[in-house]
């Protein structure tokens, strides 16, 4: 989630008043505290792109500013203002009617909305759009801008304004001639760009040297004025200082975005990023993400995922950047850790950072000291610094200019609400990247600290509020309105599966049997974990569409503690209703929606939520609870285990109505006893990579790329990239058992090895693994009669998960899933005969302890 929020109030752009824009066209065009500073006006650029930056809306499109604009003018305002010549003392009324003047450059700089017409006044009476024809009443123009120039002059608040000859427009010449970039400025500039080669994208600095060969075919003002820019674009190259509040540059993007439209991926992209994300616990693998754009902020946008076998494969798909491609045929790239848990690189220099090497050089391989092979002879190296790793890669791996030195402004990280506002959450507050010899300062004052140019705020504790950053160097400023809540706007609109070829997780076979009537009202704990309820909250403020695996990572990732499988908190949303999980039918992965809340009874006045409740959706239903003479209940003992929320009383119907709520009665699930309950796959292990098999000892998946000759019972995980991958049970390498299931696999391996995977403890059945997990159905049935919570339980430093369960249901698990599920004790015992097995296959004899253990 990432850029900033420019607008001082959170508004749309049309209902802009006439005074807000005159105030920030007066202070981005006049003011000395403005992004100009003290530099004379020679020129003015009134291209909707500029001024939709000036009042503090950013990237909006065009034709939206076009319009916006507009609105704040009438033909009668033109005659009133710039009908006749105004006397030179007359500059306090220049100033008040300045968007006056913005408008009159804006005629020559627009290339849409003002016809295919050349004349001044036939496009300025193009764009009022009411068919009355050209406008004439023009003829105070060129006396209005000099009696602004005369009051400037008077001020050191404002820029001086330096005025160009009129020639012989002696009613409009200054206008004609300030407006920069006029429309055919920008069709030329175009022309320009368009023959650009790849050479000549290699970075913005070389694009500068490509504009500069090109100059000829500009108009003469304009080759004047772009000579000039490209000097200081070069000199703040070479300085470190930033170019991306640079006028020329802003338009060279507007440019390039045009060109980029017409063809996305095309070579008119001049940044590239590459991303790295290292995952493991049972979905063990590597996710690439590659981003193109023209725009920092673009970059936060994937335009190619997948795994790196995939990524191998596909590297001559136009998404993948050509320096990229370039990188991995020499076989090494240098990534760097960013704040966001990924390794990356792109085209900005960095320093002191923490950094890998991805080659498939085997003498850097072999100077790792922890090598770890991903796949083709591709390893990544142990962490390093950046020094280090240039040494020992000889400078290969890096794609960026080292003449080069710019840094430019951005932000990044963060998460937005549906609103546009920034969650105020600590671990997941947003980070300014700086320019060289930058001062920030805040308004109020916020604990901001900077390392390796990077601003990032270092508060403990929410922030809600508005707040205002300055940013201050040598021909730089820059003013940031970053709004701030703690908790999201109330979601209204939830995503619904996408289609192409998404389809539910089928786990297991199962049919909805009787209403549930044994429901419980659970423990009530007052304290609910701040930092799971911080995560909780990020996941429902981005709510709004389908996400992929990895984003819902990145939202738990800054929160949780280290030894916490991720997969098993995302397993613990899902089993609570806040998740759903769409599979694909052609490619290897998986999408996630959050679901809307809803009551479902558990018995006779019982019901607990499923689904995603916010701060404010929980605040919401405590007091329609109470309203209704509803008890409101909420269970949070396991500290990374979603909460079980409960509601008890007479009036669940009304009180569903008032919060607009699904009210729906649990059933319980009927199953057949395994193998029956599985869905039969027809697939087999036949044209997939094996990838890992289950080991016995440590209850996990170990990387392996060959069978082992053993007569026992394994489990294999078999992968392909455009598939979901494929659990194997076999015996001396035939196939015994096969799923897409992962959970399906564990369950009917342990049932079938007498190992069981579940064992209970109390009330409680507790995994005896690393992986695995219930089918959903029945996961959600223990929670809605248990009113315990699923999912991850702390035992000292390590992590286990564990269900609620009564002893009926734990009958009911037996019977459908064997010996998979354990009594208490039931997973040592079977350890020991295990063990025992396992020295007898060596030769070795036991010496265990036999009667004590098992007796």
């Amino acid at each position: 989630m990432t850029g900033f929020v420019e607008q001082k109030f959170i508004i749309p752009l049309e209902a802009l008043s006439r005074a807000e824009w005159k105030l920030r066209l007066q202070k981005h065009y006049l003011s000395v505290d403005g992004p100009y500073g003290q530099q004379p006006l020679e020129w003015l650029n009134a291209t909707a792109e500029e001024l939709a930056v000036a009042v503090g809306y950013p990237d909006t499109p065009q034709e939206q500013v076009l319009v916006a604009f507009m609105k704040i003018f009438t033909r009668k305002g033109v005659h009133s203002v710039l009908g006749d010549k105004v006397s030179l003392h007359q500059g306090r009324f220049a100033f008040e009617n300045f968007h006056f003047l913005v408008l009159s450059c804006f005629v020559t700089s627009t290339p849409i909305g003002a016809g295919e017409n050349k004349d001044f006044r036939d496009r300025l009476g193009e764009l009022f759009g009411d068919d009355k024809g050209r406008e004439q009443s023009v003829s105070g123009i060129n006396s209005l801008w000099e009696a602004l120039a005369k009051w400037t002059r008077q001020s050191a608040l404002y820029r001086p304004i330096s005025l160009p000859d009129p020639g012989s427009y002696k009613n409009i010449g200054i206008a004609l001639k300030l407006a920069y970039p006029s429309w055919e400025d920008l069709a030329a500039l175009k022309r320009i760009l368009k023959k650009a080669r790849f050479n000549d994208m290699q970075s913005r600095y070389a694009l500068f040297q490509h504009i500069r060969n090109c100059q000829y075919e500009l108009p003469e003002t304009a080759r004047q004025r772009i000579d000039s820019h490209i000097m200081e674009l070069e000199t703040r190259f070479h300085h470190g200082k930033a170019i991306e509040n640079h006028a020329f540059w802003r338009i060279i993007e507007r440019v390039l975005g045009d060109i980029a439209n017409a063809d996305s991926f095309n070579q008119s992209m001049l940044l590239w990023r590459i991303s790295i994300d290292f995952y493991g616990a049972d979905e063990s693998g590597v996710d690439v993400l590659v981003a193109k754009g023209n725009k920092r902020e673009e970059l936060n946008r994937s335009c190619w995922e997948g795994g790196f076998g995939r990524f191998l494969r596909e590297l001559n798909d136009p998404k993948i950047p050509i320096q990229l491609q370039q990188m991995m045929t020499i076989g090494t790239i240098i990534l760097f850790e960013g704040h966001d848990g990924l390794w990356t690189q792109d085209d900005r220099p960095v320093d002191n950072v923490s950094t890998i090497i991805l080659t498939n050089v085997k003498s850097y391989i072999d100077s790792f000291r922890n090598p770890l092979e991903l796949e083709r002879g591709w390893f990544v190296s142990e962490k390093m610094d950046i020094d280090q790793a240039k040494q020992l890669t000889f400078g290969e791996g890096i794609d960026c200019d080292p003449k080069v030195v710019t840094r430019e402004l951005s932000v990044e990280g963060g998460v937005k609400d549906r609103k546009g506002k920034w969650l105020g959450i600590p671990g997941y507050f947003p980070y300014i990247n700086l320019p060289e010899s930058m001062q920030i300062e805040s308004s109020p004052k916020l604990n901001l600290y900077i390392q390796n140019h990077v601003a990032s705020i270092g508060a403990n504790n929410v922030l809600d509020g508005q707040w205002s950053i300055q940013i201050n160097g040598d021909q730089f400023y820059k003013s940031l309105e970053f709004s701030f809540t703690s908790k999201a706007s109330r979601n209204d609109k939830w995503p619904s599966r996408p289609e192409n070829g998404f389809v539910d997780a089928q786990e297991v076979r199962f049919e909805e049997g009787e209403l549930i009537f044994d429901g419980v009202v659970p423990v009530h704990t007052a304290f609910c974990p701040s930092q799971l309820l911080d995560a909780l909250e990020v996941i429902y403020a981005r709510a709004g569409a389908t996400r992929s695996e990895r984003d819902i990572l990145s939202f738990l990732k800054p929160v949780l503690p280290g030894k916490l499988n991720p997969w098993d908190l995302i397993r613990s949303l899902e089993e609570a209703g806040w998740l759903e999980q769409d599979v694909s039918k052609k490619w290897r992965g998986r999408r996630w929606r959050v679901l809307p809340p809803s009551i479902v009874k558990t018995g006779h006045g019982i019901a607990i939520i499923e689904g995603a409740t916010g701060f404010l959706e929980r605040e919401l239903l405590e007091v329609e609870a109470k309203r209704h003479c509803v008890d409101y209940y909420i269970n949070a003992e396991q500290s990374w285990s979603v909460p079980v929320i409960c509601v008890e009383g007479d009036n669940l119907q009304s009180l569903a109505e008032a919060l607009n709520w699904p009210l729906i009665h649990a059933r319980e699930p009927l199953l057949q006893p395994a193998p029956s309950c599985w869905f039969t796959d027809s697939r087999t292990h036949q044209g997939r990579k094996l990838e890992s098999v289950w080991c016995t000892d440590t209850k996990s998946f170990k990387k392996s790329e060959s069978h082992s000759d053993t007569e026992q019972l394994q489990l294999h995980r078999y992968v392909r990239d455009d598939s979901q991958d494929f659990f194997c049970i076999t015996m001396a390498e035939k196939l015994v058992f096969g799923s897409s299931e992962c959970l399906a696999a564990l369950l009917e391996y342990s049932r079938q090895t007498c190992t069981p995977l579940f064992a209970s403890r109390e009330d409680s059945l507790i995994r005896q693994a690393k992986s695995g997990y219930l089918p959903l159905c029945i996961a959600k049935w223990l929670r809605r009669v248990t009113a315990q919570q699923s999912g991850s339980r702390q035992e000292g430093s390590e992590f286990c998960y564990g269900y609620g369960v009564t002893s009926a249901q734990l009958t009911e698990l037996k019977r459908i899933f064997g010996q998979a599920i354990g009594d208490k004790g039931s997973a040592r015992q079977q350890n020991i005969i295990q063990k025992m097995a396992q020295d007898r296959q060596r030769g070795q004899r036991s010496y265990w302890p036999i009667f004590k253990e098992l007796g």
